[in-house]
This record gives structure tokens, sequence and C-alpha cells, in this order.
């Protein structure tokens, strides 16, 4: 954790995400949870994605959920939802909380699993599979193709907008009732062995032999500079 810590903050002082008398070392760690949020204001928890342990520390700091967006350092997004249990305004308080630190927060209204951007981004991950799987074009290329192409719209509007734009003068009324043809072609698939092994060895030749802290690297570095160009959206 310490490690981490000391590699994203210069990313974070890039950002002016540090403010003045920040200390990198101060964290520290505990055994038992509650004590670890004992006179806490705030709790952000960032436990392993496995339900026997959320519903483990639940029990103990739930009141309203905050799901920021990997690389959380660096990310703005964070997804708040709240409960049947939540306080009035409680979901506000958390938002304001984020906001407050340089985040961008969506509400969550109805819980669903992924909530919002990971059911997103599972659906088109869905898409760049079965275009590799079918030999359309190479791992390597279907993720050139995100990248380079709506990726770079993404990062400054959703595709709602972008597609009401992208239809001219008729706007989204014109561009849907020609978009159907395109859900009609989408592929239909599992992530079965077989495929992902595929995948593995296409990524696999797609990082040419480069560790994962340094793709990480690569990708914090090319995240900076769009996160300064889009700050005024924050």
């Amino acid at each position: 954790m310490r490690d981490f810590i000391a590699t994203a903050w210069p990313s974070l002082e890039e950002l002016g995400l540090v403010v003045d008398g920040a200390d990198p070392d101060a964290v520290t760690f505990h055994a038992d949870a509650r004590a670890a949020v004992d006179g806490a204001g705030f709790i952000q928890e960032s436990v392993p994605e496995r339900l026997e342990i959320k519903h483990e520390l639940y029990c103990d700091i739930e009141d309203v959920l905050g799901h920021p967006f990997n690389p959380p350092h660096l990310i703005p997004l964070v997804e708040v939802l709240g409960n049947d249990h939540t306080d009035d305004g409680g979901v506000k308080a958390a938002q304001a909380f984020y906001e407050s630190v340089g985040k961008v927060t969506t509400e969550v209204r109805k819980e669903a699993p992924g909530y919002i951007a990971n059911r997103l981004q599972a659906a088109l991950w869905r898409e760049a599979i079965n275009l590799a799987a079918n030999g359309v074009a190479s791992v390597e290329d279907v993720d050139t193709a995100v990248w380079a192409g709506p990726g770079l719209r993404w990062a400054v509007m959703g595709p709602t907008m972008l597609f009401h734009l992208g239809a001219g003068e008729g706007g989204l009324t014109s561009f849907t009732e020609r978009f159907n043809r395109w859900f009609e072609d989408l592929g239909e698939l599992h992530l079965d062995p077989e495929v992902a092994a595929q995948l593995v060895a296409g990524i696999a030749e797609a990082a040419s032999e480069q560790t994962t802290a340094e793709l990480s690297h690569q990708r914090d570095a090319l995240l900076a500079p769009i996160l300064q160009v889009t700050a005024g959206k924050r």
C-alpha cells in the first residue's frame, strides 16, 4: 500500500489533487474494521469483491455505498447508492464529500449487479470478445478501435449525447430510427475456457513482454493530461 501511494503521489500532485500539508505517510493499519473507522466522518470500503467479505464488513460499517472506478486515484467517477436504511440526505451528503475532493458522482437509484459503469463496459467488452473470437479483428486491433475511436469522444461526452450530435440536425430522433440494425448483429457469447485462452494469448501479444506495473504506469501517464483537459466538466 505504501509503495502504491508513493507511485501514485506524483500524478496526484500534477493534477492538483494534493492539498497543502498532505502527507503520503498519513495512513494507519488495523486488524479490526471497527477500530479502523472509529471516529471517522466518512468511510470508503475497498475490500476484495467477495460477497462473504462484503457482508461481514457491511454489518459493521455500511449505510451508503460509494463505488469508485479504477484506477481510483485518477478516475473521477464514483457511483453512489443508498438503501432502505440510509438516512435522509445520506446519498447527497456522500456525493458532496466526493465532489469536494475532485470526484464526479452519479446516483444509482436502483441496485443492479455491476451498477452503471461496470455494466456499460461489460456490454462493450462482450462485443469486443465476439469480434476477436469470430476472427473479425485481433484482440489488439479491437482495443485500438476503442481507444483511438469512440473512446476519445467518450472522454468528453456520453454515448447518448454523442449519438444525438452524430445524427446532425435530426438529432437522437433520427439516430434511433436507424440504430436497430446494429443491435440485431451484436454477438451473444459466453466467456468459456477456449475464448478466454484466445483473449489471454491476444493480450500477451499486445503487451509485448511489458509487465502489468509498466502498463499501469503508461496508463496513468496518459490519463493525467486527459484529466487536466476535461477538468472543467467536474
